[in-house]
């Protein structure tokens, strides 16, 4: 098992964040001495009166302390974003961090964020499937030509290939049934958000374990968090309170070395 940190960039109101920053690099650079393999970082706009650093650029000055250790947004809201523009920062993301890069990816879900970027929140799903989909053609191919239903790309190509082929892994996060088939069927692995409820009290729904087993070639007994059909990461608090993670992978790679 490995075991990742999950980074805080949110601050109450009043707290000096510059002062921050020497803590935040202390902390990696104590997780990753003390054999963390993972750095994990959240997303949010628009979250007066709490301050909060944005993910890309934090991520990109994290990645020259980590030395070797994954780094992953957990989890970056793609439907307000233009896929193109996520995929070229995830490239260049890759590229810094030494192929170590993995894209976590949720559908958010508040309306004042979706407001602000002129996007109908009853669009966020259509938009992450499609985004997803070129992300991908991005990445692999040299020159692409996509015509969807919110996104065009003209005979175009990005400026910075990942440093792995097809780019890095996508982990699609999702609670309800539908997220979780959607997991399964477009990402390279499935994010459960962070629960106070013991794991092993903690057990995936019938529709959801019939579907991921038809998918994933899961055993035939009930699946629960502590089961590893193929990788479980636990995240901890910054206290280093251990809170569950599962990442659960799906048929299209494999979870590789997170």
């Amino acid at each position: 098992m490995k075991v990742g940190l999950f980074i805080n960039t949110q601050f109450p109101e009043g707290f000096n964040l510059a002062q921050r920053i020497p803590e935040m690099v202390a902390q990696v650079r104590a997780a990753r001495d003390a054999g963390f393999a993972s750095l994990w970082f959240p997303h949010h706009w628009l979250t007066h009166p709490m301050q909060m650093l944005q993910i890309t650029p934090v991520m990109g000055f994290i990645a020259a302390h980590a030395e070797g250790m994954t780094i992953g947004p957990n989890i970056l809201i793609l439907p307000p974003l233009n896929p193109v523009h996520v995929a070229e920062e995830a490239a260049t993301l890759d590229v810094l961090t030494g192929g170590n890069y993995v894209l976590g990816l949720g559908l958010g879900y508040r309306q004042p964020e979706f407001d602000a970027f002129g996007i109908n929140l009853s669009e966020r799903a259509p938009r992450f499937n499609e985004g997803i989909t070129l992300m991908r053609r991005l990445w692999s191919e040299g020159r692409v030509s996509h015509k969807g239903r919110f996104y065009t790309v003209n005979d175009a190509g990005i400026g910075v290939k990942p440093v792995r082929p097809g780019g890095p892994p996508i982990y699609v996060a999702g609670q309800a049934d539908v997220s979780v088939r959607r997991a399964a069927r477009i990402g390279d692995a499935w994010l459960i958000v962070n629960t106070t409820i013991p794991i092993q009290n903690m057990v995936l729904s019938p529709t959801s374990t019939s579907y991921l087993r038809t998918k994933v070639r899961l055993p035939s007994s009930p699946i629960r968090k502590t089961e590893r059909p193929a990788g479980i990461v636990f995240t901890a608090s910054p206290s280093l309170t251990f809170t569950g993670r599962l990442c659960c992978a799906t048929n299209r790679r494999p979870l590789g070395s997170m």
